[in-house]
């Protein structure tokens, strides 16, 4: 990988297009091309956390990334002999939740959040070396294109867990970091499992679909003094597929193997169209429910 060098001029000479939490930078180099920069106490917290070298992640990463979707480092970004960053491809596209939004929310058909979601799960199935423990933090999945035009775009490259180099963050949309700490998600060297994947990719199909979050199984019931279950779920947003909630109910079991929704996103939007509701915990905005077509 080729390496550059950057200085204080250089960077004070290029716009800042975002402040990531825990001190990260992105510049915007040219048309094509951004550099992001790690605060300066990451490689050494990255070191402490796995044990490995951040340096190494950065520089191997065209042997691990083979996915195209997977937005990875073009070049290593040092100041003296230190790796401070990296720069990679400018990635046109809105965030995975803002795009919905914008171009489908309002929308009762579900087929085009089905292809939407097909293809995440496809490009996350392909990278079979990677695992993506921030995938759904809002800005780590962009998104251009409509219908067959569409475009899908991981970001955050130091985020993942490629090979043996872990990732230091895991989305918070996830819920508590502590309920990911079992032999259901971890390896026996502690490395995330593409389990996580599949918990990752369904919380994402909940939330676009329904405003739901899944965690709000095992939480107090917005009507009844006791925790939620999976049924109360499944009640409250209609969805009487037995095929769709045996693999949901795996998503709550410790010791069971989860499954992909694949293809089942299809079939949900075949039988049913969307409509809003109430939010069942009062939130401000609407949520979702199902409605056999």
């Amino acid at each position: 990988m080729e390496k550059i060098q950057i200085s204080y001029t250089m960077l004070n000479d290029c716009p800042c297009v975002k402040s990531k939490s825990g001190g990260n930078k992105i510049y915007q180099l040219s048309e094509d091309e951004v550099l992001k920069i790690f605060s300066l106490n990451y490689s050494m917290k990255f070191h402490c956390y796995s044990g490995y070298s951040l340096e190494e992640k950065i520089l191997n990463s065209e042997k691990y990334c083979c996915d195209s979707a997977i937005v990875s480092p073009k070049k290593a970004a040092y100041y003296g002999d230190t790796l401070v960053g990296y720069t990679e491809e400018k990635v046109d596209g809105e965030s995975i939740f803002l795009f919905y939004r914008n171009v489908y929310d309002s929308c009762s058909d579900l087929y085009p959040l089905a292809c939407l979601y097909s293809k995440l799960e496809e490009h996350v199935r392909n990278a079979s070396d990677v695992v993506f423990p921030d995938l759904c933090t809002l800005g780590n999945v962009l998104v251009s294109g409509i219908d067959e035009e569409m475009v899908v775009k991981f970001v955050d490259y130091d985020g993942l867990q490629v090979d043996c180099y872990p990732s230091m963050n895991i989305s918070s949309l996830l819920g508590d970091f502590s309920q990911y700490k079992n032999s259901k998600y971890l390896s026996s060297g502690k490395l995330f499992t593409k389990e996580l994947d599949k918990r990752s990719l369904a919380q994402l199909y909940f939330l676009l679909a329904f405003h739901i979050d899944l965690n709000c199984v095992g939480h107090l019931h917005p009507d009844c003094n006791r925790p939620m279950t999976s049924d109360d779920l499944f009640w409250m947003i209609g969805l009487d597929d037995e095929v769709v909630q045996n693999k949901i109910r795996k998503f709550f079991s410790t010791d069971v193997a989860s499954e992909y929704l694949g293809d089942d996103v299809f079939r949900i939007a075949d039988q049913y169209q969307v409509e809003e509701i109430s939010h069942p915990y009062g939130f401000p905005y609407k949520a979702k429910k199902l409605r056999k077509k």
